[in-house]
């Protein structure tokens, strides 16, 4: 063997391809967190129009409308393709888990719970998003 021969080692050809090998999965493992925070920050995005949609309902809503009874109320509720809200009281199957109790105090409150039936995170039922209002009449 000629020993000016130039070239790499077969030491040095594992180590490189060892540097490689961790490089690679760290930037995999940077996708697969990008596209779960992507879903996520979808689902709070969803929630928060959902919250919303309910909270207007409310506003419009003339304080003495029987709807404005105390209790908890609940509906599941999904945003369609094309932009629509898609509400059923029984179909579970929908994303979202839509809840409102109403006090019976005067001035009413309410408090409104946006949940994802199935979190992308844990694949259990967790809360997205909640704001409780205070009505009054208007002036």
């Amino acid at each position: 063997m000629n020993k000016d021969a130039s070239g790499f080692t077969l030491l040095e050809t594992v180590i490189a391809s060892g540097i490689l090998v961790t490089a690679a999965v760290a930037i995999a493992t940077m996708f697969v967190s990008s596209i779960r925070t992507n879903i996520n920050n979808q689902d709070r995005t969803g929630a928060g129009l959902l919250l919303s949609d309910k909270v207007e309902q409310f506003s419009v809503m003339p304080l003495s409308d029987a709807r404005w009874s105390a209790g908890a109320y609940s509906e599941f509720a999904e945003i369609a393709a094309n932009g629509t809200t898609l509400i059923s009281t029984t179909d579970s199957t929908l994303k979202y888990l839509r809840s409102w109790q109403i006090s019976g105090t005067s001035p009413n409150t309410v408090t409104v719970v946006i949940y994802s039936n199935r979190s992308t995170m844990t694949g259990r039922q967790a809360e997205l998003i909640r704001s409780t209002i205070i009505a009054a009449p208007r002036w």
